[in-house]
């Protein structure tokens, strides 16, 4: 982070911090602050981000990872019907632009807000949808067996995604999520293993 934080500098400093490559470092930034465990500071950068957007473009529409991130930081930090909506927006976005990851994206995450609200029928829909197998549908269909009480079935994706090693923050989550299966399995040491791999891969992302 401390990196991305000196690199935004750099660039707010030549008065360039609404510049392309600026935005870039800010979402990255995001991105590894969410994996830290830190949404509300991944959000903030996200909406800073979206500023500098409107300033250059008023009437340009977001584009969609950011409309995307931008949701999940609001899920993460629990305003879930804030998260949905914006959710929304960035479906008929990707939608109108043919943007079939992004329309992914968007799917997986109304899934685990549906999910976290208990309503599983919707988050099944919601993944059946999906046109790609993303290790993060691998995730979401991990949470929606596991609550459904289907523990092999969610181990076994959940360790599929941590074993992913495209996305640092992704395999957190995965091995998150095996730490709960293993915990719904009667295994607590096991899962406290998990548990403390997936603190240990945070904090090294928070400190880096």
């Amino acid at each position: 982070i401390d990196y991305y934080e000196m690199a935004l500098q750099k660039f707010t400093a030549v008065g360039r911090g609404s510049s392309d490559g600026a935005m870039v470092i800010r979402n990255n930034m995001a991105l590894v602050s969410e994996a830290a465990g830190m949404p509300k500071q991944a959000l903030q950068l996200y909406d800073d981000t979206l500023a500098a957007l409107a300033e250059r473009s008023p009437d340009a529409k977001p584009p969609v990872y950011l409309a995307v991130n931008r949701s999940r930081a609001l899920e993460a930090i629990g305003r879930l019907q804030e998260a949905q909506q914006v959710y929304q927006s960035a479906l008929q976005i990707a939608v109108d632009f043919q943007h079939t990851i992004g329309q992914t994206q968007v799917l997986v995450g109304l899934a685990a807000i549906a999910i976290q609200r208990g309503d599983l029928s919707a988050a099944a829909a919601y993944l059946d949808r999906t046109a790609e197998s993303t290790p993060r549908v691998s995730l979401m269909r991990g949470r929606l067996a596991l609550a459904h009480g289907n523990i092999a079935e969610a181990r076994g994706l959940f360790e599929k995604v941590a074993a992913n090693t495209g996305s640092k923050a992704t395999a957190i989550e995965g091995e998150l999520g095996k730490a709960e299966a293993l915990l719904a399995a009667g295994d607590a040491a096991a899962a406290a293993e998990s548990a403390r791999i997936a603190l240990s891969a945070a904090t090294s992302l928070q400190s880096g």
